[in-house]
């Protein structure tokens, strides 16, 4: 008896290391393919990223990491709505994920839908209210509905956590300079001249979603890095 019991466990040994084998194989591409994807992106090879981050998907549909930075490939592809798609995918898995808000924030922000912007960055900021590129964003979209006077209180958030922040520091004196043209000084009606063509993205270098990969989080999610823009406006 003792030796059919010794036989039993080294089977069921056997068999769970070949159930496991597949998995780690899975695990192990799933991570090749993200650290490619992220390394497409700092290397501005988007359409590549993109390629990278859907086969992460394949693999494991349920990683918001890797909807998430696939969102970011789209944006920097213009392919706004297709990233508004791919951020709330991420954000269904996991909607306490911070990222993916902020991202979402960017991606409608690209398609002009500043009001829906403003509270995706709010719903990152009640995440992680010490995003510093959040807020400055956040305050770039206020800019651009006329909200002045709550754009420049959004900078000053983001001073306030990063005082070298120099894009944050140019957008709060461009919006104070909107402020002051909107107020009234005569009778005749000023009219504020805006833009419709995009202004040149600042790269941050702050890494967009750091943290360390182990072997038990691989398929819930890997986790490195991409990068996260702020906008001078």
């Amino acid at each position: 008896m003792e030796t059919m019991n010794k036989i039993a466990f080294f089977c069921g040994c056997i068999l769970l290391v070949l159930l496991l084998c597949p998995m780690v194989t899975a695990i192990s591409q799933a991570e090749q393919y993200y650290n490619e994807g992220v390394n497409y992106i700092n290397l501005g090879q988007y359409s590549d990223a993109l390629a990278s981050f859907d086969k992460v998907i394949a693999i494991n549909p349920n990683s918001a990491n890797a909807w998430t930075n696939r969102g970011y490939a789209l944006h920097y592809l213009g392919r706004y709505t297709e990233a508004v798609a791919s951020d709330d995918k991420a954000i269904a898995i996991n909607p306490n994920f911070a990222d993916a808000w902020y991202s979402r924030g960017v991606a409608v922000a690209g398609l002009g839908q500043y009001s829906e912007a403003v509270a995706s960055y709010d719903k990152a900021l009640a995440i992680n209210p010490n995003d510093s590129v959040a807020w400055s964003n956040r305050g770039v979209a206020l800019r651009n509905l006329g909200r002045y006077s709550e754009a420049v209180a959004s900078y000053d958030k983001a001073l306030a956590i990063n005082p070298n922040f120099a894009e944050a520091k140019q957008n709060r004196i461009n919006a104070l300079e909107k402020q002051s043209q909107a107020l009234p000084t005569s009778t005749t009606p000023i009219q504020i001249k805006t833009s419709s063509t995009p202004l040149p993205q600042q790269t941050q270098s702050t890494p967009l979603l750091y943290a360390p990969i182990g072997a038990i989080v691989m398929m819930a999610g890997i986790a490195v890095w991409g990068r996260r823009r702020s906008y001078l406006k």
